[in-house]
């Protein structure tokens, strides 16, 4: 998981919320630097900011980013344990089997590809 924008400072006013998945693993921080007491990631209902960062915890539930209007930093890098399966550079995994055929929005997707759902 990464804080918007990164490696880049990440912008002002910012909130954005992700849910974890179903057993995601323990929490790594790989990098950690918000502006102390302003710009928060919560995870598990407690507030990580400035280099105090979420590590050794699995998450449940929703995982929240908000940055104030001022100071911006690099924000953060976040993984999770490597369960056997590479992830994808737009960050999402695909389900561990394939079905050789369905249809979505009306058209038919045949092998394991990727499909942009817009959300749905």
């Amino acid at each position: 998981l990464l804080s918007p924008g990164y490696p880049n400072d990440y912008g002002t006013d910012a909130e954005c919320k992700v849910t974890a998945g179903a057993a995601p693993g323990a929490i790594k921080a790989e990098a950690f630097v918000t502006e102390a007491g302003y710009d928060t990631l919560t995870v598990n209902s407690v507030m990580y900011s400035g280099p105090d960062s979420p590590h050794d915890l699995v998450p449940q539930g929703t995982l929240t980013w908000s940055a104030d209007y001022s100071v911006n930093a690099k924000g953060f890098k976040l993984c999770l344990p490597d369960l056997g399966a590479t992830c994808p550079s737009n960050g999402w995994k695909k389900v561990s089997r394939c079905l050789p055929k369905f249809t979505w929005n009306d058209k038919e997707v045949t092998g394991c590809s990727t499909e942009d759902h817009h959300g749905g």
